[in-house]
């Protein structure tokens, strides 16, 4: 009974290292492959990560020339992507630059700043009020008033001549 017992053990030993050796060799044989397309040479533009190319040349989006990016590189970013938290975003220095995201130290800063920036003034038309003249004539004596002025009652802004009007005058005693 004792040497059936240590004949199972050994064939049941001499499987498991027959097992082992062979996922071992299936790993490296196949595993290496499958590593080496990984590793491939990949060309990327700097201005713009996301056009990848796998040949060296000019990219044809901005022209500028693309830099050799292992593909193996990245995926050991992707590994570290998945295991952020639910609801956590990770975004690669190259994407960073392409989308303009700077990062800095959060500082109290004062809030005020000063924005320059074009613009056209105009009057305000509803607060411009026309003159509707019942005679023909001309406007002379324009006073020396511009858009944005203050005025005070009863200045004088123009005359108005009118040589076809007829006026009368009614005298007081």
């Amino acid at each position: 009974m004792m040497k059936r017992i240590i004949a199972v053990a050994a064939v049941a030993a001499s499987v498991g290292a027959g097992s082992v050796a062979g996922g071992t060799w299936w790993a490296h044989r196949f595993g290496t492959a499958h590593a080496s397309a990984r590793a491939a040479t990949v060309y990327t533009c700097p201005m713009h990560p996301d056009y990848h190319s796998d040949h060296p040349g000019a990219c044809p989006i901005c022209g500028m020339a693309l830099k050799e990016d292992r593909a193996g590189q990245t995926a050991g970013g992707d590994a570290a992507a998945r295991a952020l938290p639910s609801g956590a975003v990770q975004v690669s220095p190259e994407r960073q630059q392409a989308i303009g995201i700077r990062v800095g130290v959060v500082s109290r800063s004062a809030g005020t700043r000063m924005l320059r920036t074009t613009g056209r003034v105009v009057a305000d038309e509803n607060r411009t009020y026309p003159i509707v003249a019942a005679v023909s004539g001309w406007m002379r004596n324009v006073g020396s008033v511009t858009t944005g002025d203050v005025v005070k009652k009863d200045q004088v802004l123009g005359s108005f001549f009118a040589p076809d009007a007829q006026f009368e005058m009614a005298q007081q005693s």
